[in-house]
């Protein structure tokens, strides 16, 4: 993918004015000035075109935006907004916008912009913007200043920094499959000076993390942090996981919170099993069959669970007369259907004669295809089966 690089120096020389020369190396490809301080690639436009945190001191964070608008006339798909820089900085990019999500024509969103630096020192990083279906990728400078030193005021260092946790385990309990639960724990940095939490990795993906933490994220001494810690189950079943924290700190460098949770199986809507059949026509209890001199005639029927619970079929079977043709079954037996799925199979009948005769009869129970199950309803779902 070709990259766009977008120049806006907060120094006072706009590389974009028009008797400013073009700044050395730049690479506009189809980048296009605006003339507004913001610049178009392709059919994005994105404004301010860089950002300057200024100065602060490092421990430190301050905040800037960017806002994204489509000049299209269809829905733009952002796929990914990234940040690129020195650790150090703390370069951080939050979406209001769910990526990757679409921009409708002429609709803004804005990304906020974090530079949270840990150590004195100048930093530059990058934005990167990427939107589908369109070659160019916009990366927008950032660039700040820490100052300061890595003491207080007097320049007497302060005490070392030190993570600590308001819990070091979560047991979220039972929590329903594709649902998810949320717990808080706070971080705190117990240091006089700033502590940088490098990363955080949990040992299983149905627990994720979310809150008032941005990687790499600086906690000034004393400063406290909210992290979310979400638990969605996939299975029916109990897990247990870790989540690690790792920081800069030379007496707390990581720290471990054991976390446990059970999937269960979501409250049921249709309680009771409940069976239906489709038999390929209009009547769901009864077939007609035609056969002649043992050319069979064989049509399917297909066996739903309408619930929300499994529906155990226990037999299936029909009882033939002494005369005429016969009904055979194919592939349909004792199962369980799961909830709101469906068996399938086939009955046929063959009459061997030049022409045969076969009805239903209650009294005899014969010619009746019978299925037996669990079904609260119709436990014995009985099919008038006629052959001629």
């Amino acid at each position: 993918m070709r990259s766009v690089v977008l120049f806006l120096v907060g120094c006072g020389l706009d590389p974009f004015a028009p008797d400013a020369p073009p700044m050395p190396g730049a690479d506009t490809g189809g980048a296009v000035d605006t003339g507004t301080g913001a610049l178009s690639v392709g059919e994005l436009s994105v404004s301010p075109s860089s950002v300057d945190f200024g100065e602060i001191e490092a421990g430190g964070e301050t905040t800037a935006t960017v806002t994204l608008h489509s000049e299209a006339d269809r829905t733009l798909v952002i796929t990914a907004a990234t940040v690129d820089g020195d650790s150090e900085a703390g370069f951080w990019v939050e979406s209001a916008l769910t990526l990757p999500g679409g921009l409708g024509p002429g609709e803004d969103t804005v990304l906020t912009l974090g530079f949270a630096p840990v150590s004195p020192g100048s930093y530059q990083g990058s934005l990167s913007i990427e939107v589908s279906g369109q070659e160019e990728s916009a990366i927008v400078p950032l660039t700040g200043v820490a100052t300061g030193t890595s003491g207080d005021d007097t320049g007497t260092p302060t005490a070392d920094p030190g993570l600590a946790l308001s819990d070091d385990s979560l047991d979220f309990g039972q929590v329903d499959t594709n649902s998810s639960s949320s717990m808080d724990v706070d971080l705190t940095n117990t240091g006089g000076s700033s502590l940088l939490i490098e990363n955080i990795v949990s040992s299983d993906p149905v627990f994720t993390t979310t809150g008032d933490i941005h990687l790499p994220q600086v906690l000034e001494g004393g400063e406290t942090r909210t992290l979310t810690v979400v638990f969605e189950p996939d299975d029916e079943k109990s897990y247990t996981a870790t989540l690690t924290i790792t920081t800069d700190s030379a007496t707390t460098p990581e720290a471990t919170i054991a976390l446990a949770g059970e999937g269960v199986e979501p409250p049921c809507t249709v309680c009771d099993p409940t069976i239906t059949v489709d038999t390929g026509g209009a009547d769901a209890h009864a077939m007609e069959f035609f056969s002649t001199l043992g050319f069979g005639d064989t049509q399917g029927i297909t066996i739903r669970n309408e619930s929300d619970v499994d529906l155990v079929i226990t037999d299936v079977y029909v009882n033939n007369d002494t005369s005429g043709g016969e009904f055979t079954l194919s592939g349909l037996g004792a199962t369980t259907v799961a909830p709101w799925g469906a068996t399938t199979g086939t009955i046929t009948y063959t009459c061997n004669d030049i022409a045969c005769v076969d009805v239903p009869l209650s009294f005899t129970d014969t010619n009746i295809l019978h299925i037996q199950s669990n079904a609260t309803l119709e436990p014995d779902y009985q099919i008038s089966l006629t052959g001629l």
